[in-house]
């Protein structure tokens, strides 16, 4: 029977902090791709604009990984799904009668005058 000890807790806890369920919800990775949101657009955005295998060459360059063609498929498939899912949702909802929230536009410029008669957008 092996027994295993560590005598620095802090180190061990190190490797596997990445596999707790807590922080991947906090860092908002989906449970089947556990990518991080930006880096889910950012494999998406090179798998639209260019064939799988030349995406996984563009995100290796810039991430030092070895993905390959199909993983990038699998990952922009999945996210195309979940794209596709929303707006699906958003049509049984607005057939219902309820309008799709529009996105929000803050303005460029807001100025306002001390005497409140001046606000340029």
């Amino acid at each position: 029977m092996a027994m295993w000890y560590c005598h620095d807790r802090q180190r061990g806890a190190g490797h596997v902090a990445g596999l707790f369920p807590p922080q991947e919800q906090r860092w908002g990775l989906d449970p089947r791709v556990h990518l991080t949101p930006r880096a889910a657009e950012r494999v998406s955005r090179e798998s639209v604009q260019h064939p799988f295998d030349c995406a996984a060459g563009n995100i290796n360059a810039d991430w030092g990984t070895n993905y390959d063609g199909k993983q990038m498929q699998r990952w922009s498939e999945h996210e195309g799904a979940k794209v596709v899912a929303a707006l699906e949702l958003e049509r049984r909802e607005h057939s219902k009668g309820k309008n799709p929230r529009g996105p929000a536009n803050p303005p460029a410029l807001l100025a306002v005058g001390m005497d409140g008669g001046r606000a340029d957008h």
